[in-house]
């Protein structure tokens, strides 16, 4: 691991991908203890514990800022009836999300993906409920 200091600026690169067509093979199903459970008008501070369970490793950090800054404005994201949180519920509780933003006519933004630390690399080890004796 290289310590980088702080102030130090890291280049970087911000790619996007652009799917102009629809796959023509078959959606994937999901692992069986797995159910994705669309938020219905949800609170600022639901997106944000999925937000942060999920980008705390990687640094997210820009809707915390929002909700300082401008908190009305991250509301408004938030509860917009064009952005849409999905979230991956597996054995009761959380093990991801993604948000799909709608607003520009003609184009889904896949938002935000992503699984918590323990959810990643597990979506078909455990297909048992029953403590192991």
């Amino acid at each position: 691991m290289t310590l980088i200091p702080a102030g130090t600026r890291v280049p970087y690169s911000v790619t996007y991908l652009d799917m102009t067509a629809r796959p023509d093979w078959a959606m994937p199903h999901l692992p069986g203890h797995i159910r994705l459970e669309r938020a219905i008008d949800p609170p600022v501070w639901y997106f944000l514990s999925l937000y942060d369970a999920v980008g705390r490793d990687y640094e997210w950090q820009d809707r915390f800022d929002q909700a300082e800054v401008d908190p009305a404005a991250l509301q408004a994201f938030v509860r917009d009836p064009d952005v849409v949180i999905w979230t991956a519920m597996g054995h009761g509780w959380p093990q991801g999300f993604f948000m799909l933003d709608w607003r520009e006519a003609g184009v889904c933004d896949l938002a935000y993906f992503g699984l918590v630390p323990q959810a990643v690399g597990r979506a078909g080890a455990r297909r048992c409920c029953r403590p192991r004796s």
